[in-house]
């Protein structure tokens, strides 16, 4: 069974002074999950230094390392992942995320340790890597080919969002964040903030809010969870 750690990098704690649980690599954990792939999450918002990381990189032994990049700090995530490729040279290395939507193969230009970058939508694609499709026929995929050329597959964006697999949060200390689960209800934005990064990604916006979110609140509220839990992030 392949093994996979997805790590959300630190920042800074006068930037982000409230650590958040990430919706984003909630989704990719559980589509690899579901998948019958064994999950691992670090989340060094947490205050995971580098000799913690290392200690459960050394214990699991995954197939796959992935990062979820924003921009800030970026020079330093550089450096995180150069030293977990020293710590697990056999694992493969692939991030996604913002920064890396964005900047697309500049990334693994900047970052030579990294063996692949994801642009868009993660899921599937993290999935079909993981599962060792050709890399060809993987959607938004970036990658080195024989020649050591960047490669650029087109990325696709799922247009029905109930297709990808609800998170579970399951190996995520819940326990430590400051405050409830987000649950997400639409990708991207229409919206022309000069700061965000879909000014470069693009402007297509999903919405998501359909039944499948009523019966998440109706569950919660069966179990006593208390509805200021939730951050619910409607557009």
């Amino acid at each position: 069974m392949k093994k996979v750690i997805l790590i959300n990098p630190p920042y800074s704690s006068k930037v982000f002074p409230i650590p958040v649980i990430l919706p984003g690599l909630g989704y990719l954990a559980e589509t690899l999950r579901s998948n019958g792939i064994d999950v691992y999450i670090i989340d060094a918002q947490l205050g995971w230094k580098l000799k913690k990381i290392a200690e459960k990189i050394q214990n699991i032994k995954p197939d796959f390392i992935g990062f979820s990049f924003m921009s800030y700090m970026s020079s330093s995530h550089s450096k995180l992942v150069k030293d977990i490729k020293d710590i697990s040279k056999n694992s493969i290395l692939v991030a996604g995320g913002p920064h890396v939507s964005s900047l697309r193969e500049q990334v693994l230009i900047d970052i030579p340790a990294l063996d692949y970058g994801i642009v868009l939508d993660g899921e599937q694609s993290l999935l079909d890597l993981v599962q060792g499709k050709p890399k060809v026929d993987i959607p938004g995929l970036i990658y080195r080919n024989s020649n050591s050329d960047m490669i650029v597959n087109s990325a696709c964006l799922e247009n029905d969002l109930d297709k990808i697999q609800w998170p579970k949060y399951e190996d995520f200390e819940l326990a430590r964040y400051g405050y409830g689960i987000c649950i997400v209800t639409s990708r991207g934005c229409p919206y022309n903030c000069i700061y965000c990064s879909c000014n470069v990604i693009g402007k297509k916006y999903n919405s998501d809010i359909t039944f499948t979110i009523l019966i998440f609140m109706v569950v919660g509220a069966m179990l006593n969870i208390p509805i200021g839990s939730y951050c619910i992030e409607i557009i």
